[in-house]
């Protein structure tokens, strides 16, 4: 049996786990803020690959080991750093997407370096889907975390936290079950859950819009371009922005058009590098005939240019002198490229602006509600040379940059060499020479070596009578040990790849066409590219006004399940506590109130915290216990859709195993499922009994009424051959597994609800039944209630619900069975 165990969400990112002994466990659910709370952290778990969901994450990870300025709060974080878990291909996506925001980066300062995301990253656990990390192990609290597709983006993750191998916490955030061109849909029914019911799921509350179709977004481009105007597309790095490639590349290859169709941002060809390397992690059906059918590899993108400036992008366009679809960094409109089109485009009535996701309190946002339209004031950096003052300070700069730097080359340089001793000399050795006076050259040729390299300070030094440091020269030596290494010399000369190679021996002269093709290469080298800077150069920024005219197109590819697919995925799961975390006010509530309505009878606790809101949840406490040879041979399983349900009658040893029970009562059996008065109706229809609605309930012919109440379906009339007609309907509409008089499994019949209730009366009984109603005419209505306790009044017996009571005693609850 163990402890209790209790859960707190905290400003909705910090989940802390606890047990009744003391033991705990923190996990950092992303990094979404800029300086996340990191007091008693353990792990902190990566859902999505994107700025939105680890912004924090560098300036966490990718501090130095030590600093002179630190704060304290950054120095207990280092000597106590987390563990960093993320999915493999999810790690060189978020470290492009931190490239991205500081390489482009024109209007925001940021104080990280690319060698911070590096350091960052480089202390990353990269999983694969469905691999189990164990994050705490102890006596008595076991916590692992298993990341499972959720998507929305390659390498995005819905994480299943597993605690002591028996309480369950799924973190589902900005997940889609949609399958589309690149990613499969998620599933919660792949979480390996079976029929388990989570103890605790943090979710977002979806999309308010539906997702758009891949035809909308094409119809919006070919509708500007055929109209002789522009496109532009503001794109996240390197997350949804895949998506969008494809089906422009696809359309662009369908319909043989000849517009430029590019992809604009510092870090767009690493990339798409990375990204044609994570094949395995993308849907099946993209790259199953990859080596068959075609050669290339789907995101080889041929249609696409890939430009990493501004300038190389507008040099394509002027050549081509034509409309042109530009996919520019980032989504926000707020910085990189972008920003700069959108400034150069916006005034153009033929242009169009489609936003795909626009953040909240971004420019983005501001024109897709229409209030950036109107005399929009804003800010457009661009590159320009350095001129007099500043281009001397510079190269003043520089030079003292290389001459620090050429310092401290040469003596690292200095330092190799020392360390770098002959500590093996090379001895011209005869065998006829006496052993005394090789061991005397030998001590002779190490200390005049040294003499000369380290100076006279080192030579005052004691006479270390050694050949090689470590081993003492025998006097009476005479040859070497080995007579093949009599050259000593000749074996260091090597790499620490082995032996030098002798490139005089690959000259390649000797091949004309290979000589001519490296010539060629190395001149391609030393050539100026058009993107290098022959000048250094500063940001130069100047305030704009702009009357939008373009036209704003809003389509909503974000890849998030729409709130109604999340509300019907999370009553699927039934959790028993649900914390919605992300999403709109609004959005967050009306989830909240539908869940609570579809999960009423699951005892399910919803929270809608606030920012700084702490949640708890009590999970319980557990119970493992093995079922022993005689008990299961004694088990009798039925098949119940696609699960095996059977009733057991056992005790618990004090070994932790359950056998079989020394007495059994006679009990009756527990319905599975549910039925539908529309169902119901159809199933009355087919045994040739009338029925039709009215006033919420179902009237059958015999005057029998079959309604729905708090308790489940409840039949109520005039006891007869017809009442149980139709109550023999109603139970072969679901499944029950029963006990028979022996207190032993018995068979399965097809019965309605969720309950334990008694078999139908045989016919002498129920004959002896409707004479005793006859005198006793206050006994004519019977009401039969389908949940986990049975009223019957025609047959004058109530039964106790004994399974669920056995249930309780082993830790669970009817409400499994459902």
């Amino acid at each position: 049996m163990t402890g209790g165990v209790s859960v707190s969400l905290s400003g909705l990112s910090v989940l802390k786990i606890a047990t009744d002994d003391g033991a705990t466990c923190g996990i950092l659910l992303d990094c979404a803020v800029r300086r996340p709370k990191m007091t008693d952290v353990d792990v902190v778990l990566l859902s999505q690959p994107d700025i939105d969901h680890m912004h924090g994450l560098v300036p966490l990870f990718g501090s130095e080991e030590s600093g002179a300025d630190e704060t304290e709060e950054a120095d207990a974080v280092r000597r106590r750093r987390p563990t960093l878990l993320m999915t493999n291909a999810a790690i060189p996506l978020a470290t492009m997407a931190f490239y991205s925001m500081l390489l482009g980066a024109t209007e925001t300062e940021h104080e990280l370096k690319t060698e911070d995301v590096d350091r960052a990253f480089k202390r990353a656990t990269g999983l694969r889907y469905r691999e189990e990390h164990v994050v705490v192990s102890s006596e008595s609290l076991t916590v692992t975390a298993t990341p499972y597709n959720s998507g929305r983006m390659v390498g995005g993750a819905i994480w299943r936290i597993k605690v002591n191998d028996v309480h369950d916490i799924v973190y589902a955030i900005d997940f889609n079950h949609k399958k589309e061109m690149i990613l499969s849909g998620c599933s919660m029914m792949d979480l390996g859950l079976g029929s388990v019911r989570p103890g605790l799921v943090i979710t977002s509350a979806g999309s308010s819009l539906g997702a758009s179709s891949p035809s909308a977004l094409r119809d919006a481009v070919l509708q500007t371009l055929r109209n002789d105007g522009n496109v532009l597309i503001p794109v996240d790095p390197s997350g949804r922005v895949l998506e969008i490639l494809m089906i422009l590349n696809a359309m662009w290859e369908e319909k043989r058009l000849m517009y430029p169709l590019l992809f604009v941002g510092p870090v767009v060809k690493a990339t798409l590098e990375f990204a044609r390397c994570q094949l395995e992690w993308m849907n099946e059906d993209l790259v199953k005939g990859l080596g068959h059918q075609q050669v290339d590899n789907p995101l080889a993108l041929k249609r696409v240019t890939l430009c990493s400036t501004e300038k190389e992008a507008v040099r394509i366009m002027q050549q081509n002198r034509g409309p042109a679809v530009v996919l520019a960094v980032s989504d926000t409109l707020e910085d990189g490229p972008s920003r700069n089109f959108f400034a150069r485009w916006a005034g153009n009535r033929r242009n169009t602006v489609i936003v795909l996701d626009p953040k909240q309190g971004s420019l983005a946002e501001r024109i897709v509600q229409g209030t950036g339209r109107s005399k929009l004031k804003m800010t457009v950096s661009s590159r320009v040379p350095l001129q007099g003052e500043e281009l001397k300070e510079y190269m003043e700069n520089k030079a003292t940059e290389k001459s620090e730097k050429d310092a401290v080359e040469e003596m690292a340089e200095r330092d190799r060499a020392k360390v770098k001793r002959d500590n093996v000399k090379v001895i011209e050795t005869k065998r006829d020479r006496e052993p005394s006076s090789v061991a005397a050259a030998a001590v002779a040729a190490i200390n005049a070596d040294a003499m000369e390299e380290d100076g006279a300070e080192d030579g005052d030094g004691d006479d270390t009578e050694c050949l090689i440091e470590g081993f003492e020269l025998d006097e009476a030596a005479a040859f070497p040990m080995f007579p093949d290494e009599d050259d000593i010399e000749r074996t260091l000369r090597t790499d620490e790849y082995g032996d030098i190679v002798d490139l005089s021996k690959l000259d390649p002269s000797s091949d004309p066409a290979l000589s001519q093709a490296l010539a060629s290469e190395a001149a391609a080298e030393r050539a100026p590219s058009d993107d290098e800077e022959d000048v250094p150069t500063k940001i130069e920024r100047k305030e704009v006004s702009l009357q939008v005219q373009a036209h704003i197109e809003y389509l909503h590819f974000d890849g998030r399940s729409d709130s109604q697919s999340v509300q019907t995925m999370l009553t699927q799961m039934a959790p028993r506590s649900c914390v919605v975390v992300r999403g709109s006010q609004d959005m967050k509530a009306k989830l909240a109130a539908t869940l609570v309505k579809d999960l009423e009878g699951l005892k399910s606790n919803v929270f809608v915290p606030d920012d700084e809101e702490t949640v708890a949840v009590d999970l319980g406490s557990a119970r493992s216990v093995i079922i022993s040879d005689d008990l299961y041979q004694s088990m009798v399983m039925h098949t119940i859709g696609d699960v095996e349900m059977g009733w057991i009658d056992a005790e618990l040893a004090l070994d932790n195993q359950l056998v079989p029970a020394r007495s059994s009562q006679k009990q009756g059996g527990i319905f599975i499922g549910d039925v539908k008065l529309s169902q119901l109706k159809r199933a009355l229809a087919k045994a040739s009994i009338a029925s039709e609605f009215h006033a919420g309930g179902l009237y059958c012919q015999g005057d029998i009424l079959v309604k729905r109440t708090d308790r489940g379906l409840a039949i109520e009339g005039q006891l007869s051959d017809q009442y149980y007609a139709i109550r023999e309907v109603m139970y072969a509409s679901i499944t029950s597994v029963e006990r028979d008089s022996s207190g032993r499994p018995g068979r399965t019949t097809q019965t309605c609800g969720a309950a334990t209730f008694c078999p139908p009366p045989p016919t002498a009984i129920r004959r002896q039944i409707l004479r005793n109603v006859a005198r006793r005419p206050t006994y004519c209505f019977g009401v039969h209630a389908c949940q986990p306790a049975v009223i019957d009044a025609g047959l004058a017996s109530s039964v106790p619900s004994a399974a669920t009571a056995s249930l309780a005693d082993l830790g669970m609850d009817a409400a499994l069975l459902k």
